[in-house]
């Protein structure tokens, strides 16, 4: 990710709005540029512009939020809630995708935008620039630069006009202070002299003529006081000026300091967020993993009670298979207690690999619980602003947590879930095995006995034709008679036991 300062962004700060003839049902449909002045008026916006065409109904609203740093902060402002809210780019671009889109949709306009191709792309090109922020810091001081050093280029002129007026009146001055004494030098000489009558108009003219010269020069030195005071007050008032505009320059430059290692804070945070959000995601997918392997594993349990049923059916045959060669009938005898040895195991696995798979639910559980309390606890800091360290502290425990269960999660998944089945229409052994123990006093033979009546039983139930009594037609009527199976002695032994409440009939279904 390339830094904050580096990134190019539209200049003036601008930013993007989109769907807005896409907005629900409740929200009204607005052209009118006022309308998204206030609606969007928390982000102190200095001008707005809608655009839609045919190509592109659901239409865009430009806003542009100046060239201050105040504006650039808004726009990032507005960029972050969007994407709290999930209507951010990529998530417009993905409704987009889906083909359904609600709601408005915002972000920040980049690069990315201004060199697209389309009515958005080709108005940003024709109203503004790319700028990184960097870029604008350094035109604002330039331009701060260019305007001290022109109130330096006027101070120095004004200076040197005062100077120059300065030696004007030195020169006026010792020109005056000569024709004075000029005069005085006359004067002395007239009276030195006797004859006043014929000196009199003579002096008298160069008395008069002294005025006038002097009341010139006083006039235009007082002129010159007068300019020379004028450039004085207006040279105070440029130095004053320009020691507040260096004032405002320095608070500026400071302010725009803040805001930058504001603005690269908050460029910073929403970095975290987002790498936290991937993480959350990633997370949570390998959770979704782990599930599915789970899932596997319990198909593959199904397939072990299958199993299972096939040994238990084949036992049973086993059991009721009645041969008369003896040494074939030890053979069978090991073949059972292998079967049995087998199945008593793999029950007795089955059932603690339902134990751990168990607790491998439990923990499961628990993730999904806490990657869900992750994700309030995300959205809540965003919308609050509170510090992402406590997030942070949080997310980490959390990774552990899922890491150990991850870690533990291949030993747990050696577990199956036991999952018992009965057949449809199948004969209950137990019932037989109870009538047979009432009847005879050896319990191997009564075993044996109910084994064999059991498979009887089951083999005439497997054919669909068969029923333990038949209706037929005699001389046009009805009677009911008893089947084979139901005269035999078995038969006659069950009812004369339990009745047909106790009988196998009434358990064979059980």
């Amino acid at each position: 990710m390339a830094s904050s300062s580096d990134e190019r962004y539209v200049w003036p700060w601008t930013g993007i709005v989109a769907n807005i003839f896409g907005k629900p049902k409740h929200e009204p449909v607005e052209c009118d540029s006022m309308y998204w002045l206030r609606k969007f008026e928390q982000y102190k916006l200095e001008e707005d512009y809608v655009l839609h065409c045919a190509e592109d109904p659901t239409g865009y609203v430009v806003l542009e939020f100046g060239t201050e740093w105040t504006g650039f902060t808004q726009m990032m402002k507005l960029d972050t809630d969007f994407l709290v809210d999930n209507h951010g780019k990529k998530d417009y671009y993905e409704s987009r995708k889906m083909g359904y889109s609600s709601g408005l949709f915002g972000w920040r306009a980049q690069a990315e935008y201004y060199n697209s191709e389309g009515l958005v792309g080709n108005f940003l090109r024709q109203k503004a620039e790319l700028k990184t922020t960097s870029m604008v810091a350094q035109d604002s001081l330039n331009e701060k630069t260019e305007t001290l050093d022109h109130l330096y280029g006027e101070i120095g002129s004004v200076n040197k006009k005062i100077s120059d007026m300065e030696s004007k009146y030195i020169e006026y001055y010792m020109s005056l202070d000569r024709m004075m004494k000029e005069i005085e030098k006359k004067r002395d000489l007239l009276h030195q002299t006797h004859d006043h009558v014929n000196c009199a108009p003579v002096l008298k003219s160069m008395v008069m003529r002294g005025r006038e010269i002097t009341y010139k020069a006083m006039e235009k030195n007082k002129k010159l006081q007068q300019e020379i005071d004028t450039m004085n007050d207006e040279l105070d008032r440029w130095c004053q000026q320009l020691i507040e505009q260096e004032k405002s320059t320095i608070q500026q430059r400071r302010k725009f300091e803040e805001e930058k290692k504001t603005t690269e804070k908050q460029m910073k945070a929403r970095s975290d967020v987002l790498s936290l959000l991937e993480k959350h995601q990633m997370e949570k997918k390998a959770v979704s993993d782990a599930l599915l392997k789970l899932e596997k594993e319990m198909g593959n349990e199904q397939n072990l009670n299958l199993e299972i049923a096939e040994l238990e059916e084949q036992l049973k045959v086993l059991k009721c298979v009645n041969s008369e060669e003896a040494n074939h009938e030890n053979k069978r005898k090991i073949e059972i207690e292998e079967i049995e040895e087998k199945l008593e195991d793999m029950i007795f696995d089955m059932s603690v690999k339902d134990d751990e798979n168990q607790a491998l639910k439990k923990k499961v559980q628990e993730a999904k619980t806490e990657l869900e309390d992750a994700r309030q606890q995300i959205i809540k800091l965003l919308a609050v602003g509170i510090v992402l360290s406590q997030l942070m502290l949080s997310v980490q425990k959390l990774i552990e947590c899922i890491c150990l269960t991850i870690q533990e999660l291949p030993r747990f998944l050696k577990g199956v879930t036991k999952i018992q089945i009965k057949k449809f229409g199948e004969v209950s052994a137990r019932s037989f095995k109870k009538v047979c123990m009432n009847r005879y006093k050896n319990n191997k033979k009564a075993s044996s006995e109910s084994v064999k009546l059991c498979a009887k039983w089951q083999k005439e139930i497997l054919d669909s034709t068969w029923h333990p009594f038949k209706i037929v037609e005699v001389e046009g009527k009805e009677i009911q008679i008893q089947t084979a199976i139901a005269q035999t002695s078995e038969w006659t032994m069950a009812r004369g036991i339990h009745r047909y409440q106790n009988s196998p009939l009434a358990y064979m279904f059980q």
